[in-house]
């Protein structure tokens, strides 16, 4: 599958959950709360099988009916190719975001960009540089599993883009990723 290919589901899944928003939406179910949550992030569409990426992120920020902003920090770690190395550090990505929640509160799509930091040596550039890195969310799916606990919600993304690019001088270090996504969120 190519990258084209991705990003036409990726804007398909938009487009059909920004129409959702009209025929569920009841702004009783739209807070305005702050909220923190973690979340795992696996990689399983790639240009090449080998190149596995997965991590792990915190995210908190402050809702306001349907908008909301965050700040986020996420290491992406990476699998290396020949397997000798194993896991390396891979990078830091610390950004800001905003999010945008419809379908009676049940779905969400959110946009993220901030520095992405290299953690490790690799054969043409020292650990430290930084680039940029960029996350769109188009389409996540949010569930409250436990009525008794209103304020805990599970949150699957089942494809999302990320350019993760922490070296922009030189020979550019470019990763376009599409992840699948699983946090856990929790309103303060």
């Amino acid at each position: 599958m190519s990258i084209h290919s991705h990003l036409r589901v990726i804007v398909f899944l938009f487009i059909c959950g920004s129409f959702t928003h009209s025929a569920y939406a009841q702004e009783s179910n739209y807070g305005n709360d702050y909220y923190v949550g973690g979340s795992f992030h696996q990689t399983l569409l790639t240009e090449l099988l080998l190149n596995v990426r997965f991590g792990w992120s915190v995210r908190g920020g402050k809702q306001w009916k349907r908008w909301g902003v965050f700040v986020q920090v996420e290491q992406d770690l990476w699998v290396d190719r020949d397997f000798e190395n194993g896991v390396t550090q891979g990078v830091l990505n610390p950004g800001i975001g905003a999010e945008y929640r419809y379908a009676n509160g049940f779905m969400s799509s959110s946009v993220a960009a901030g520095p992405s930091i290299l953690l490790f040596d690799t054969d043409l550039d020292d650990a430290g540089q930084i680039g940029v890195f960029f996350d769109l969310r188009p389409t996540a799916l949010r569930f409250q599993p436990f009525d008794r606990y209103s304020s805990f919600v599970l949150k699957f993304e089942p494809l999302t883009f990320t350019l993760v690019a922490p070296v922009l001088s030189g020979i550019p270090l470019l990763q376009i990723e599409h992840r699948t996504v699983l946090t856990v969120e929790f309103t303060l």
